[in-house]
């Protein structure tokens, strides 16, 4: 069986902005596509938003293992 760090996963990145300035995040997800408003909450939650944060971008990262996404090369 493949280890976590090696199963692929669709990866997006989160821009948000609040009173405080612009705030990122990076998740990855099984499926592609179909991010959902219970998502962009995580995501917002785990960049350090606050309730009246907006999202500016939401970009598709690729598909990759999370070994090779936090991989410097």
């Amino acid at each position: 069986m493949k280890e976590d760090k090696d199963l692929l996963v669709h990866w997006y990145s989160f821009a948000f902005y609040d009173e405080y300035g612009y705030h990122t995040t990076y998740m990855g997800y099984d499926i592609k596509d179909q991010i959902t408003p219970t998502m962009i909450d995580t995501a917002k939650d785990l960049a350090g938003c606050t309730e009246n944060s907006v999202l500016l971008a939401l970009s598709y990262l690729g598909c990759m293992s999370k070994k090779q996404f936090t991989e410097d090369d």
